[in-house]
């Protein structure tokens, strides 16, 4: 990275150059107020703009009064990223932190970062599902008071003036001009400015800057020590973009369209009463009683709202041939169903649409998969994955160097202290269609490879919530003899021993302590070959397998 440390003129310099907000900065804060629009539902109403030539004013006041925002259809299209947090396997060393004490201090203070949160709890919670993609040239900073505590916050792009960055990592820093009332009661300027070595305040005198000292100090991290919230860029755009930039005009388009179905249900959504008119009882339909205006159907002849005593007399001609009586004598208009239909099959496939743009699958995909389309179907879900756990991983070894940089002042800056990895076996799926996906397999005889990972798939997902079961299922799934066939299988195609074998295994996993089950795989293997061992061979097998006697 470019060394960037500049003096206390320069700094000055600098602050004046930026006194107008740059272009890009500009441009990066409408991007970010458009997404909390969508996915806040913060002003949204103002991105429902008039529809020209075809909309009414007032029509469009009222579809802006009644359209809801669209929080819920973002927390659906970000339901998968739960699985970067849930997926098995990784790891996280501190291999540069030699001393055990003072490591355990340190893993102490990253554990418990802010509000009770580690690292990689805070990320999860606040960036993950949130920054990342509402405010992606916002930044993640460490602020920190004296060796006493340290914690990341989070810095809006509105609270940005400028910056310039090398991948995630910023070079120099310049806040937006904070106003604070002095003692007479007037609005003061100060501006912060924080490169590798040092955190600045300047406070605005007229037209000059004056250094303040006591609000100046060196930090520790050697690196500004700030995070900028995400990694993609387009050529041509100083500002990063959303993960969800692809699908950003689509979510706009969405919103009004819901809009549209808001206002068609206020309009038709209620079915129109339609039956005879009651003539007035007390006017006989005349509308006037001895001359004067009749009180109860007020004139009309007819009354209006219809109450329990009130009759509906049908004329009948009794010198006609025939009587014929009226099938019904009222019904109900009902709305255009089928246009309502077509609203919201339309709102369905535009989050089908975005579903499959974003993860390269859609939902119906997830249910609909057999065994032999597993692979290959969930394939582009798992790359995006990985890239979203990629940034993630970054994010937290980043921000743990840093705070280390901090927690261990002697240590050389540069030097690396951590090795962090994240998971990359994602539980994207449900135990029942797991286990559907196993049994195909099993049934149509694919490589033990393709079954060994459904089925530790299967365990992680079941005991995803209780550590040590699903640890030792694991465990167990290693040690288990020939796990997808059955004894007549194994007797049938190795022998009676080997079926032998497979019979006994469950009788030795029942027989282990708790404590036996944490023991390293390798001794559980001697373990099991030797009850084995001890165990008097089985004499007869019949040919389901079974056996017919067993000596003593």
């Amino acid at each position: 990275m470019t060394i960037e440390v500049r003096n206390e003129t320069e700094v000055k310099e600098l602050i004046e150059k930026n006194k107008q907000i740059p272009e890009w900065i500009s441009k990066a804060r409408k991007y970010h107020n458009d997404w909390k629009a969508l996915f806040y539902g913060e002003n949204y109403r103002e991105r429902l703009i008039k529809i020209e030539h075809i909309e009414s004013e007032k029509r469009a006041n009222a579809r802006k009064k009644y359209t809801i925002p669209i929080k819920y259809l973002n927390q659906k299209l970000l339901r998968p990223v739960d699985a970067i947090y849930s997926a098995v396997g990784g790891s996280k060393y501190y291999p540069g932190i030699k001393s055990d004490t003072t490591k355990k201090k340190f893993l102490e203070t990253i554990s418990n970062l802010r509000e009770g949160k580690s690292i990689e709890k805070f990320l999860e919670t606040y960036w993950a599902k949130d920054l990342y993609i509402v405010d992606p040239t916002g930044l993640i900073f460490l602020e920190y008071y004296k060796d006493e505590w340290i914690k990341p916050v989070y810095k809006s792009t509105l609270s940005i003036r400028n910056y310039e960055c090398n991948g995630q990592k910023l070079i120099w820093l310049l806040f937006e001009p904070e106003k604070i009332k002095n003692e007479d009661g007037k609005d003061e300027s100060f501006w912060r400015y924080v490169d590798q070595e040092k955190d600045w305040t300047f406070k605005e005198d007229g037209d000059d800057l004056i250094f303040i000292k006591e609000k100046s100090f060196e930090h520790p991290f050697g690196i500004v020590p700030a995070l900028i919230c995400s990694n993609i860029q387009r050529l041509g755009i100083e500002g990063k973009l959303s993960p969800f930039d692809n699908i950003k005009e689509k979510q706009e388009e969405y919103l009004r369209d819901q809009g549209i179905l808001a206002i068609y249900k206020f309009l038709n959504g209620f079915s129109t009463p339609v039956r005879p008119g009651i003539i007035c009882h007390e006017c006989r339909g005349t509308g006037k009683v001895e001359h004067q205006k009749c009180t109860v159907c007020d004139g009309k002849g007819e009354l209006m709202h219809k109450d329990v005593t009130d009759e509906i007399i049908v004329p009948i001609n009794l010198n006609a041939e025939t009587i014929n009586f009226p099938a019904t004598l009222g019904y109900f208009i009902t709305p255009d169903i089928e246009i309502w239909n077509k609203y919201e099959e339309t709102l369905n496939k535009s989050t089908m649409s975005m579903y499959d743009t974003q993860w390269g699958m859609t939902i119906d995909k997830e249910t609909e998969q057999t065994a032999t389309e597993i692979m290959l179907n969930a394939q582009p879900k798992i790359n995006k994955l990985n890239e979203w756990s990629d940034v993630a991983q970054y994010m937290e070894w980043q921000l743990t160097e840093m705070i280390a940089n901090w927690y261990l002042p002697n240590k050389d800056k540069s030097e690396k202290i951590s090795n962090i990895y994240y998971g990359r076996v994602y539980l994207i799926r449900t135990e029942e269609q797991i286990l559907n996906n196993l049994s195909d397999a099993i049934k149509n005889n694919l490589p033990d490879s393709v079954k060994c990972k459904l089925y530790n798939e299967y365990i992680t997902t079941k005991y995803k919530n209780d550590p040590e079961t699903l640890m030792e299922e694991l465990k167990k799934s290693q040690l288990e003899y020939w796990p997808f066939y059955t004894v007549e299988d194994v007797n049938n195609i190795l022998g009676q021993e080997a079926a032998q074998k497979k019979m006994l295994f469950n009788d030795w996993w029942g027989s282990l302590e708790i404590k036996d089950k944490k023991k390293s795989k390798k001794e559980l293997e001697k373990s099991r070959d030797k009850w084995i061992q001890n165990k008097k061979l089985l004499t007869n097998l019949n040919e389901n397998g079974k056996s017919e006697s067993k000596s003593e």
